[in-house]
């Protein structure tokens, strides 16, 4: 029977020291003393599942989690790129509000201007409206 320190398992198993010993000190891995140095059965370490290569044999329960757990990725994956999708459209509506406000805000500016230079038409006299009567066509010819 091959068996090995728990330090050596670990080595084998590509795990730390610590994460092997805890597993031991719980008593999901069993250890054999031999003068009085606890050793580790190969076989124990592929029961276990952390020989490399080796998986545990696989009950009813484990491989009905291990679907349910493939099922939750596939949905959280998902979910991850439905989370994009609207970020990506709430982003597309916010720059499309901003566009047209900019719009409204410079069509008010533009409003405002033609408004005073009607009241200053207004209240020029015969003369000066003439020539800002003129002046005005003249930009909105250009």
């Amino acid at each position: 029977m091959e068996t090995f320190t728990i330090r050596e398992s670990a080595e084998q198993c590509r795990i730390s020291y610590e994460a092997l010993r805890k597993k031991v000190d719980r008593g999901a891995v069993r250890v054999v003393k031999h003068d009085g140095v606890r050793r580790i059965p190969r076989s124990e370490l592929e029961r276990a599942g952390l020989w490399p290569g080796v998986r545990p044999d696989d009950s009813p329960d484990i491989a009905a989690l291990r679907e349910e757990a493939e099922r939750l990725r596939r949905e959280l994956l998902a979910h991850r790129q439905l989370t994009q999708r609207v970020q990506a459209a709430a982003g597309a509506e916010r720059e499309a509000r901003e566009l047209i406000e900019q719009e409204l805000h410079r069509e008010h500016a533009e409003r405002l201007v033609a408004e005073q230079r009607l009241e200053c038409v207004m209240d020029a006299r015969w003369w000066k409206r003439r020539r800002l009567l003129r002046e005005l066509r003249g930009t909105e010819a250009a």
